[in-house]
């Protein structure tokens, strides 16, 4: 795939020092490309007010990354003022999916991760239409193979990624052994390591 050329400016220096914080490190996607991502850490140190910040940057963000941190559902309209965003990962945090509606701001909006959340159908089901949407994850959330199945029927050009499933009736093979002891040679009484 070709790299993809935004055509909005460059954050300055000054304003990535003002969004970069110990638990949010904010930086460019690739050397000569003003599209920046932006990744939470430790979640019993996160700030709203952090989230907020990134507002300096709404027009270069293009990638958000809140993973684990505790956003819940009225977080999202702090979210949707990123006009350029692409790319969301939500999983394992307090979302429902109340109010994903707010996500249909993100007009660029092409993957979120709900990977862990309490996502209901019906909510899940707001935020689907969105024209730019390609994937959503799903995994470990109420979403069902069937509703995998009838939202692929609907939307052909979404993929909705439960993860792997695992088949009770699938048989694996074992590794061979691996013998652990140095010495080529065994002598009689040998402890055999494998």
């Amino acid at each position: 795939q070709p790299t993809k050329v935004y055509t909005f400016e460059f954050a300055s220096e000054s304003i990535l020092k003002e969004v970069n914080t110990p638990y949010c490190t904010v930086f460019q996607l690739s050397t000569g490309s003003p599209a920046l991502q932006a990744d939470f850490f430790v979640s019993k140190k996160f700030d709203r007010k952090s989230l907020e910040n990134l507002s300096k940057v709404k027009e270069q963000l293009v990638i958000l990354n809140l993973s684990k941190m505790p956003i819940k559902d009225e977080d999202l309209s702090l979210i949707s003022v990123f006009p350029n965003l692409e790319k969301l990962v939500l999983n394992q945090t307090d979302i429902t999916g109340a109010t994903l509606t707010e996500l249909k701001k993100c007009k660029n909006l092409s993957s979120v991760a709900l990977a862990g959340t309490s996502i209901t159908k019906s909510n899940l089901e707001k935020l689907l239409d969105l024209p730019s949407l390609r994937e959503v994850f799903v995994w470990n959330t109420a979403i069902d193979e069937a509703t995998v199945s009838s939202v692929t029927k609907k939307y052909p050009k979404l993929v909705l990624n439960r993860g792997a499933i695992d088949d009770p009736n699938e048989k694996l093979k074992l590794n061979p052994p691996i013998l652990v002891n140095e010495a080529f040679i065994i002598k009689g009484n040998t402890p055999i390591t494998l």
